[in-house]
């Protein structure tokens, strides 16, 4: 149970995270710049290829796209 709800999760910030970033018309590079992670980090984060991610990265994410963290994992809908 506990791996369903962790790929659920995985799944929704990959799609989430493009949503997001898209909606505020950022590119990987602009959204890397303002968050201070790499293109390849948010790329991977984007294509589902880094399932595991630090609870500060998220916020590091989050923040530059001024979004919640909650939303981003959907604990949240907003």
């Amino acid at each position: 149970m506990k791996e369903v709800e962790e790929r659920r999760m995985a799944e929704t910030l990959q799609r989430r995270l493009r949503e997001v970033r898209e909606k505020r018309r950022m590119s990987i590079k602009e959204l890397a710049e303002a968050s201070g992670l790499s293109v390849s980090q948010l790329y991977r984060l984007e294509k589902g290829e880094r399932p595991h991610v630090a609870a500060i990265t998220l916020a590091h994410i989050a923040r530059a796209l001024n979004t919640s963290l909650d939303y981003l994992v959907g604990l949240k809908d907003e």
